[in-house]
């Protein structure tokens, strides 16, 4: 009688999950069910250790301390896991706190338990000189842009200069020595003149850089900057936020486009052979990003996240390649404007009370501004390359970047101080990303920026697991750029590729799906509808003039020598051939493949459970098509779906189940609103027990998406009731995040904000609700109560 029971522990045992009526009672049956699976698992076994020898390193998905692996049954993988890897000695404790990183990325190379001892906002180099410098302007003070001062104790040389350092508003500070150190923001303009002579006034003079600096950021990691707060390199890590946030500040996030708040990784990409294949060592010569990070990767595994909020980040607040045994637990994660946790190649991974919303409608500028701020090392490059005699359109290189640098420098002010951005090459009118907004992306190895993976992963992403999950309020535009390619690939030379990278097949990088025409690190341009005018003739900004110089002076270019004939005004463009344009891409030509709740690419053993999606809207709508004969028009998805919002999307997995979990109000106001969506070969996708999909809640192409449900009128003043919920910031990272949480308190009566426009939010109640001066800069943004109506007849 034990018989069943003895073998079927072993089948579990040996990692494959058993459930009742799964298979037959009898001993003969079970018997050969669980010498089948001792093959699998031995052969398994045998994989994982070659995988092992040829890295160099320990076995995957294994914990070697105790002999405990986790290759089982989604719903199971961390279970010991998490208990194992807590009690275990990990090489000791390690207390952070933001000294740690003033430097810049914190990385960890030792395993140990990592714990946060307050709110850690990145803002690195802040106070090396590195970051930005105070220097004299004139005696007297400035007329306009005052907002603070006369505090005895700024009043000295050292302690002013410091203090409009730390404050990302100030542009310049008047000294007046023992009495006042007063900051004056971007309205006071050029400030040259005004103010008596007792006052010294300094300026601060540049944007700050961030540049990595020191040996410790000399790897090609760091060749785009510093690309996360925190990076985990070793086995047996665990960090505990401590309930603390961590964020990144706002002028890192201005300046660092490309960021995350942790990487389980000591680089945002991996290497790969030429053959797409995955390792580390000399022999691997690229990597899959937008610039060349190097040969080698070291990846976190046996690692726990837990206890806190991720806040602010221009890209993700987790990210990972090659990862294993992770477990990501008790954690809130808002503010992202790409997406919240995102995970290539990786196995063995819980996912658990993890609260993912509120991505950023604050976002401060489009990508135009990143695509400029790496292409400056290029630019310098080229200026180099082409001496005194190297020009572009009759104007210099230094003059190029000059006039380049001097618009983002503008921009970076005006956004730092709040106020309108006056460039229309960078401003950003939508508030969210220009692009596409995900939850969580679990995806094979590799990048997820391309198409649907529409048959199986060769490298998939093995035993993943959602348990108790929320993934709400994501809206974005989607924005699409129609970008440039030449059939006849001219690229080939101008400028010049080795025969390595012949040999690879591509331009430079293994980066973006589509060879379209443009610069530096992805810098694609979008010629037919933001460098052409009605004539077809070379409209230029100070990006793609830029962009130009780099191409025909220097490297790391993707154009076409034709393209460089037209802007340059040797050619005309109808005497261009093979010109195709691509369509479906974002500013970075990324496949946009719609607002997602969740999505699943390429992954085997995969379990949803307890998650509710709600409120995914994508607010974007496709270009027109460009009205020319000229064209052949391709489509990277054909339909496109990139107006398109989904709560869960499979591609190209295997074994997903998805169970005890709810999905509601999901809005598109130019295409589809999906519940579960499943593409290419996604073999075995489940429905469990107790799935509900709100049909009724999703709305397809209904512009209403645009809109917030609840209207809210602003009043000067600050309300009686600030003390609500504790009178304290919210956490919101804009006033648009605010107003709908307040839309989802029946509490709430409005959003005070303490000095408008300053990005602090409280919540006020609808218990004695009133509004009362409180000083100047007070507004209230006071939810309107929906009208009653009566019947009447008649």
């Amino acid at each position: 009688n034990a018989c069943p029971h003895v073998l079927a522990w072993i089948i579990s045992a040996l990692g494959f999950a058993t459930r009742p009526g799964e298979h037959p009672s009898n001993c003969p049956a079970l018997l050969a069910i669980a010498e089948e699976k001792l093959k699998q698992k031995a052969t398994t076994i045998e994989e994982v250790e070659q995988r092992a020898v040829n890295r160099g390193g320990q076995a995957e998905g294994v914990l070697t301390a105790d002999g405990v692996s986790f290759e089982s049954n989604p719903s199971d993988i961390v279970s010991s896991f998490e208990t194992t890897l807590m009690s275990r000695s990990t090489g000791g404790v390690f207390s952070l706190s933001q000294i740690n990183f003033d430097a810049g990325t914190y990385r960890i190379t030792t395993s140990g338990y990592y714990q946060l001892t307050e709110d850690i906002t990145f803002r690195p180099l802040e106070n090396s000189g590195e970051a930005n410098a105070m220097t004299y302007k004139r005696l007297g003070f400035c007329t306009h842009g005052y907002y603070a001062g006369w505090n005895s104790a700024d009043a000295n040389l050292v302690n002013c200069k410091a203090k409009c350092l730390s404050e990302s508003n100030c542009r310049y500070a008047a000294l007046l020595p023992g009495r006042t150190c007063s900051r004056y923001g971007s309205g006071a303009g050029a400030c040259t003149s005004g103010g008596s002579n007792d006052h010294t006034l300094y300026e601060k003079t540049v944007p700050p850089d961030f540049k990595p600096t020191g040996t410790e950021y000399a790897e090609p990691a760091y060749v785009l900057g510093f690309f996360a707060a925190i990076t985990v390199e070793v086995q047996n890590v665990v960090i505990d936020l401590n309930g603390h946030t961590l964020q990144q500040s706002r002028e890192h996030q201005m300046q660092q486009r490309f960021f995350s708040l942790i990487e389980l990784a000591s680089s945002p990409f991996r290497p790969v052979n030429r053959d797409g294949s995955f390792g580390s060592g000399s022999s691997h010569t690229k990597s899959e990003g937008p610039a060349n990070f190097g040969s080698n990767i070291t990846t976190g595994f046996n690692v726990i996240v837990r206890n806190g909020n991720l806040g602010r980040t221009s890209h993700y607040g987790i990210h990972g390649n090659e990862a294993y045994n992770v477990l990501l637990a008790d954690l809130d994660i808002s503010g992202f404007e790409a997406g919240g946790i995102s995970l290539n190649g990786v196995r063995n991974v819980l996912i658990r009370d993890v609260n993912v919303h509120h991505n950023a409608l604050n976002v401060p500028v489009l990508a135009a501004y990143s695509k400029a701020r790496f292409l400056f090392d290029k630019l310098d490059s080229a200026i180099a390359a082409g001496g005194s005699s190297g020009t572009w359109n009759g104007k210099s290189g230094q003059e190029i970047k000059d006039e380049l640098k001097s618009e983002m420098d503008t921009t970076y002010w005006q956004v730092m101080n709040s106020e309108p951005v006056s460039s229309s090459l960078f401003r950003n009118t939508a508030g969210a990303i220009d692009g596409c907004v995900t939850g969580i992306v679990l995806n094979a190895q590799g990048v997820a920026i391309n198409g649907f993976l529409m048959e199986a992963a060769l490298y998939p992403s093995r035993s993943l697991a959602l348990e108790r999950v929320v993934v709400r309020d994501l809206s974005a535009p989607c924005t699409e750029m129609i970008g440039v390619k030449f059939l006849n690939e001219s690229m080939d030379t101008l400028p010049p590729r080795s025969a390595d990278q012949r040999e690879f097949g591509l331009n430079e990088y293994p980066y973006g799906g589509q060879q379209v025409v443009g610069g530096p690190h992805g810098a694609a341009l979008a010629v037919t509808t933001d460098l052409m005018d009605g004539n077809t003739q070379y409209q230029p900004n100070t990006l793609s003039e830029a962009i130009f110089f780099v191409a025909k002076y220097g490297s790391g270019s993707k154009m076409d020598g034709y393209l460089i004939d037209w802007a340059s005004g040797e050619v005309t463009w109808d005497t261009l051939t093979n010109v195709q344009t691509v369509r479906g891409g974002d500013a970075m030509m990324h496949t946009m493949k719609g607002n997602m709740g969740v999505y699943v690419a390429g992954a085997v053993d995969v379990l949803l459970t307890e998650v509710t999606i709600s409120k995914i809207a994508n607010t974007g709508s496709l270009l027109a098509a460009v009205p020319s004969d000229k064209y052949l028009t391709s489509n990277l998805l054909n339909p496109p779906i990139s107006n398109d919002a989904i709560a869960v999307l499979v591609a190209g997995s295997s074994n997903v189940r998805v169970e005890s979990s709810s999905i509601s109000n999901i809005c598109s106001a130019n295409g589809e609103a999906k519940g579960i969506k499943a593409v290419g070969k996604a073999q075995t996708v489940q429905l469990g027990k107790d799935v509900s999909q709100d049909m009724d809640s999703f709305r397809s192409n209904d512009q209403t998406c645009l809109q917030v449900s609840t209207n809210y009128v602003r009043k000067v003043g600050y309300c009686h009731s600030y003390g609500y919920r504790g009178n304290q910031h919210n956490g919101a990272t804009s006033l648009s995040e605010a107003l709908r949480m307040c839309e989802e308190d029946t509490g709430c009566a409005g959003i005070g904000e303490w000095n408008e426009g300053g990005g602090w939010y409280n919540f006020c109640g609808n218990k004695r609700y009133g509004i009362g001066n409180y000083g100047q800069g007070r507004v209230v943004w006071e939810k309107q109560v929906p009208a009653n109506y009566v019947r009447k007849v008649g």
